[in-house]
């Protein structure tokens, strides 16, 4: 099994499922996203067959439509108990129908499992899911909007059944995102190519594929707005026809607050604490390490630091305890920064508690940890 798994489908040895089209539709308002995401797959085997659709998500994002059509059938996911949810699917299964059963997986909050049952044999599954996240503002003012595509390795969650195969590669691949903004969209960024055009005196952009996308990797955007820091308000209509919360008007206002600068003095201490687990392997241990990097380099003269990583064990760049900011400890530092690597489980509790037992020059020294 692969260590790096493509979201989607995943099926029964014997099966054949391919992937005939995946479509993602993106409309980013402000600070806000709305992801549709739409794929049709076909059970190409002779036989009935189990499926699992797995796909990764922001953290803070929320699935709030989930819908399958298996043939003529129309499946429409509901919230319900957990316990009940997989009882009513099991119930289905053992019928003969068709059925679809939605849940986070237990390890990880940000990884979406669907049980797909009784898809009949040389069938077509369309799947249907929609989300919705609030984006971050960077400290170079980028909103950022990132679409997960693989689903990495982490501690706890063990790899897929050695009874599946891996998710196939979609035969066709469209990406097309929307962006909105009061006042001018200054750049789009993307470390995968990118066709951005802008309308409406650059107060709208629409951003497709410049290439094909290789699924090796998440995608990610990087919005410039104009005026970002000025306070702004998104209002989302409401739908007559549906019930509860999603018949009524909803606003958003974002609003900068400017805080005042409090002087802080030099002469302080730094611990930085950083994740080298195997859940941070491959672009997250390297962006930890760049951020370390500059952390390293931008702290001011005549404070002092150390530095602590830990998996399974814990590791000090200086065993005796801090030690005071020069170019020799900076060097020592720098060494230490370049031979991280990520492996092992993530147990970072023994590590915060070793840190009562080694010397700071500080009372209260300033600690930043460094993870997923």
């Amino acid at each position: 099994m692969d260590c790096l798994m493509v979201f989607g489908i995943i099926y029964e040895n014997k099966t054949k499922v391919s992937l005939l089209y995946a479509t993602h539709t993106i409309s980013i308002n402000g600070f806000t996203s709305h992801v549709n995401i739409e794929a049709e797959y076909i059970n190409e085997s002779q036989h009935k067959t189990e499926a699992k659709f797995v796909f990764p998500v922001e953290e803070d994002s929320a699935v709030y439509k989930f819908e399958a059509k298996i043939g003529d059938v129309h499946l429409v996911a509901k919230s319900k108990d957990k316990d009940v949810a997989k009882k009513e699917y099991k119930q289905a299964v053992d019928k003969g129908q068709s059925a679809i059963l939605l849940r986070e997986t237990s390890t990880s909050g940000d990884i979406f499992q669907c049980s797909l049952g009784n898809i009949p044999a040389n069938e077509k599954i369309h799947l249907q899911i929609c989300l919705v996240s609030e984006l971050s503002c960077e400290v170079d003012g980028a909103v950022k909007f990132h679409m997960p595509f693989v689903l990495n390795p982490r501690y706890g969650l063990k790899p897929a059944d050695e009874n599946y195969q891996n998710a196939p590669k979609p035969k066709e691949f469209s990406f097309n995102a929307s962006v909105n903004w009061n006042s001018q969209i200054k750049d789009i960024k993307s470390e995968h190519p990118v066709k951005v055009d802008y309308q409406d005196n650059k107060c709208h952009a629409t951003v497709r594929m410049a290439k094909e996308f290789s699924f090796e990797k998440d995608l990610l955007l990087q919005v410039y707005y104009e005026d970002v820091e000025k306070p702004q308000v998104i209002l989302e209509k409401g739908d007559e026809n549906s019930k509860g919360m999603f018949s009524k008007d909803i606003m958003m206002i974002n609003v900068f607050p400017e805080l005042p600068q409090v002087k802080q003095s030099a002469a302080n201490d730094y611990i930085f604490v950083i994740d080298r687990s195997g859940s941070m392997s491959g672009e997250k241990i390297e962006a930890a390490k760049d951020t370390l990097l500059l952390f390293l380099k931008g702290l001011p003269s005549g404070c002092s630091f150390n530095v602590i990583s830990f998996n399974n064990d814990f590791e000090f760049l200086f065993k005796e305890g801090s030690r005071e900011y020069s170019e020799d400890s900076l060097n020592e530092a720098l060494k230490f920064q370049k031979n991280l690597y990520a492996s092992g489980g993530t147990e970072i509790l023994s590590a915060l508690k070793s840190l009562s037992d080694k010397k700071t020059i500080s009372k209260f020294p300033s600690t930043s940890i460094l993870n997923n």
